[in-house]
């Protein structure tokens, strides 16, 4: 190795240890599901998460009853402890915060909904995807294939629902539904 290519090197790592956030980039999207504590059922998720150092930036994208494909709000990275925020709509917003490593996300989630002032926890661990095998999920068919993965989701859609408001707690059971019809129909389907 030439005297030139000696010091490059030794300069590369000198601002490698110099800048932690330069050699601790995070790109990865990870699939899996949330688990909630309670009896509901699990909720597909694909995590995308491209950083550098403590910023991480990406995407969520969850399943039913959720349905979001959202950028991510806010993000970090402290030595391999991530913490992740998605505002999935004006009413829920869902926390993820855990161990990020290149292979596995895991740790605990919490979704707020914020109209009725109420949260939902659990824990998550998602796998290492690749981008297109991570594909869109969301449609009630995928994850939920029975007619009772269907009636629990349509349960944590009702409790979402605002009841201090009745105008908004009736478009919200309508929403829910109308998601619950679409979820029987794809059971029947076979989908």
């Amino acid at each position: 190795m030439s005297n030139r290519a000696r010091h490059l090197r030794q300069l590369l790592l000198l601002v490698a240890a110099a800048c932690p956030a330069v050699a601790s980039a995070l790109t990865e999207t990870y699939a899996g599901v949330l688990r909630p504590e309670g009896p509901e059922g699990p909720i597909p998720v694909v995590v995308e998460l491209r950083g550098t150092g403590s910023m991480l930036k990406g995407k969520v994208d969850v399943g039913f009853p959720l349905n979001g494909k959202v950028a991510i709000s806010s993000g970090e990275n402290r030595s391999g402890q991530c913490d992740v925020k998605a505002i999935l709509n004006s009413t829920v917003t869902l926390r993820l915060q855990g161990s990020c490593r290149p292979s596995l996300f895991e740790g605990k989630y919490t979704i707020f909904y914020t109209l009725r002032d109420a949260e939902s926890r659990g824990s998550f661990r998602l796998t290492r995807a690749t981008p297109d095998a991570a594909g869109r999920i969301g449609s009630p068919g995928e994850g939920a294939n029975s007619t009772t993965a269907c009636q629990k989701a349509n349960l944590r859609c009702l409790t979402a629902c605002p009841s201090s408001d009745p105008d908004a707690e009736f478009l919200c059971t309508n929403r829910c539904r109308t998601k619950l019809k679409t979820c029987l129909g794809k059971v029947d389907k076979g989908y």
